[in-house]
C-alpha cells in the first residue's frame, strides 16, 4: 500500500481490525425470507425426487418423469442462485473499490506521482527487514549465519549434490515473506498461521492488529475452514488405515 504511486489514503496507519456488525435493514430481512423460501422449494422437490413410487407401469412412468422435472427445477434454481450470488459479490466489491479509491488524492481524476511514499516503503519495510522479528516464532525474519542466508537465495540449478538441495529447501521454508498489513513472517510460519484455526485472525505484531492476507493463500475464511476439514479427514484416514493394518 506505501509503494502505490498516488498518495495514500490519510486514515491507512489507523486502519484496524474491528468487529464486524451487521445492521439487520428490510431489504436483508427480505432476502433472507426468501432464501428461506428457495430452500423449502428445493426441499420439497428433493423429496419427490427421492420418493419411492410403487404401481402399474403408468404411474411408474408418471413418477419417473416427476422425479426428472424434480431435478430439473432443483439444478435451474440453484444456478439461478449461484448467479444472484456472483453478481451480489461484484457489486460490493465495486463499491468498496470505489470507497477506496475515494481516499486518495487524485487531481484531475489521473493518479498523482508520490516519490515519498516509495521512498518510506523502502526504508520502513525494506532496509530494517534485517532486524524484523517473525510474528509466530518470535525469532529472525533472516538467518543470522552466512552460509544458511546464501542458501537461501542460491537458484536450483546451482544446487548440485543432495546436501546443497536439502540445505537450499531447509531455507527456502524459513524464507521471508511480507503480508498485507506490512509485518514480515517466516513462510512456513505464515503457511500454519493461515491454513490452521482460527482463521481470518489479526496479525499478533504489537500494535498491527490487521487482519493477515497474502496473494498466496486464499482470503475467503469458508474455502480455508473447508481445506482445513478435508486436510483433518484425511488424517483420520490414514490413523484409521493405519490401526487395521
Amino acid at each position: 500500500d506505501m509503494s502505490n504511486p498516488v498518495n495514500r489514503p490519510k486514515n491507512i496507519e489507523n486502519e484496524k481490525t474491528k468487529e464486524v456488525k451487521v445492521r439487520l435493514t428490510g431489504e436483508k430481512l427480505k432476502n433472507l425470507k426468501k432464501d428461506v423460501d428457495t430452500l423449502s422449494v428445493v426441499r420439497d422437490l428433493r423429496e419427490i425426487n427421492t420418493t419411492r413410487i410403487q404401481g402399474n407401469a403408468t404411474v411408474m412412468a408418471r413418477a419417473s418423469k416427476m422425479k426428472k422435472e424434480a431435478r430439473r427445477a432443483v439444478s435451474k434454481i440453484t444456478n439461478n442462485e449461484l448467479q444472484k450470488d456472483k453478481l451480489e459479490e461484484s457489486n460490493e466489491w465495486e463499491e468498496e473499490e470505489k470507497r477506496r479509491l475515494a481516499q486518495y488524492d487524485m487531481k484531475d481524476g489521473n493518479p498523482q506521482p508520490n516519490l515519498l511514499a516509495l521512498v518510506k516503503f523502502l526504508i520502513d519495510k525494506i532496509q530494517r527487514l534485517p532486524l524484523q522479528i517473525c510474528p509466530c516464532c518470535k525469532s529472525s525474519t533472516l538467518p543470522k549465519e552466512p552460509s544458511k542466508l546464501k542458501a537461501l537465495y542460491t537458484p536450483s540449478s546451482e544446487c548440485k549434490t543432495a546436501a546443497q538441495k536439502k540445505a537450499r529447501k531447509e531455507a527456502r521454508a524459513f524464507r521471508p515473506i511480507r503480508c498485507y498489513c506490512g509485518c514480515w513472517y517466516h513462510h512456513d510460519c505464515l503457511n500454519t498461521y493461515m491454513t490452521e484455526p482460527p482463521f481470518g485472525a489479526s496479525c499478533p505484531t504489537p500494535g498491527c492488529e490487521r487482519r493477515v492476507y497474502h496473494p498466496d493463500w486464499p482470503s475467503d475464511i469458508k474455502q480455508l475452514e473447508r481445506a482445513w476439514a478435508s486436510h483433518q479427514a484425511r488424517l483420520r484416514e490414514i490413523d484409521d488405515a493405519a490401526m487395521f493394518l
